[in-house]
Formats: structure tokens, sequence, C-alpha cells
């Protein structure tokens, strides 16, 4: 990754072969899918606010504060992350490059299967 930071951001992305996705490959319905599963986490937020405010009381703002530093903080790796390593969305293919294949198809198992079976 320190090579990386050497090369402009311009010159990073990968070279485009047989194996990349073309151009107008997904449809509507994939973007949708997609979009809607990357905005689960707000939508969770949304709902779990009023149960943040009981929990926390008057404390709530502060758990507001810390939740959107370490939100920014995430944002922030995955851009470092995309920068030198290119990906289609998710922290697969960020697993799978730094702790191999091996730890990749574990949290992917573990991600997809139900609750409790991982351990």
């Amino acid at each position: 990754m320190s090579e990386a930071r050497h090369i402009p951001f311009s010159e990073t992305k990968a070279p485009e072969s047989a194996d990349r996705l073309h151009r107008g490959a997904l449809g509507l319905i994939d973007i949708s899918a997609s979009t809607m599963a990357n905005i689960g986490p707000a939508y969770s937020f949304y709902f779990g606010f009023a149960g943040i405010v009981l929990m926390a009381g008057i404390g709530a703002p502060l758990v507001l504060i810390a939740a959107i530093i370490a939100i920014a903080l995430l944002g922030n790796t995955l851009a470092q992350f995309s920068r030198a390593h290119p990906s289609t969305g998710g922290f697969i293919t960020f697993v799978g490059k730094t702790f191999g294949g091996t730890s990749a198809v574990t949290t992917r198992r573990c991600w997809s299967s139900p609750a409790g079976s991982c351990r």
C-alpha cells in the first residue's frame, strides 16, 4: 500500500481485462438492490434512534458524536483501501487481500449464515 501513496490516483486503476464487469452489465434492479443493501444501516439508525435516546438519556448526543466519528474513520479507511485495491463493494475483497483467501471465505460464510453458526 505504500506504493499507492506515491502513484497519482488516476494511475491506480486496474487495467481493463476480460474478468472485469463490462459497462452496462448492471440493470436498474441490480443497482437498486445494491443501493438498498448499502443504505440498510441508515434505516437501522432511523428506527433505532428511540432506543438510543431511551438507553443513553441525556448522553444521547455524545453517543451520536461518537458514532459520527467512527463512521467518518470507516469511510476514510474504505477510501484508502479502494485506492490501493479497487473493489466492487463490500469488505471481502479487503479481507482477502490482507489476510488471505481462507479468511475471506470464512468471513463471507459467517456474514451470510444465520446468527451464531460461526462460533
